[in-house]
């Protein structure tokens, strides 16, 4: 691609792309303790949905070797759970193969000053409305956030 037409797609989608808040369904949830007691309540209550962890990624670790601006805070700890119900990822499958592409999910836990925050991208906007994968996601999206809902 020559570089002006590259500028110009560029320049064209930043002026079309909406600038407001954010505007991605998200679950949100603060609890007044440290990461490091809110993880295994975490863990916990996704297990008992019929959740399984894949995988804890540490992404604070890697933040940590990156500078901040002046003035910004740095959470002190972020952990990512990539997590999957068989069950589900079978209904999502033979229902519509894109919904593949939100299977494993994630939920996120940000430690900062002390307190945790649940961050849960919920998958069900991923399709229109009027699609049967909607539906399933929907339902996917429910039960985690269920399941999360039930940490006292």
């Amino acid at each position: 691609m020559k570089p002006i037409v590259f500028f110009s797609v560029l320049t064209l989608s930043l002026i079309l792309v909406p600038r407001a808040g954010w505007s991605a369904p998200l679950f949100s949830r603060q609890l007044d303790a440290p990461l490091v007691q809110v993880e295994p309540q975490v863990r916990q209550v996704l297990d008992r949905a019929g959740f399984a962890i894949i995988f804890t990624a540490d992404i604070g670790a890697g933040l940590q070797k990156v500078p901040t601006r002046p003035g910004s805070e740095r959470p002190e700890k972020i952990h990512s759970l990539i997590i999957c119900n068989p069950a589900l990822l079978r209904r999502v499958a033979r229902t519509d193969l894109r919904g593949l592409a939100f299977c494993p999910l994630r939920v996120v836990l940000v430690q900062q000053k002390g307190r945790t925050t649940i961050l849960f991208p919920l998958p069900e906007t991923a399709a229109r409305q009027d699609e049967p994968l909607n539906s399933v996601l929907n339902e996917v999206g429910r039960q985690v956030t269920r399941a999360l809902e039930k940490l006292p």
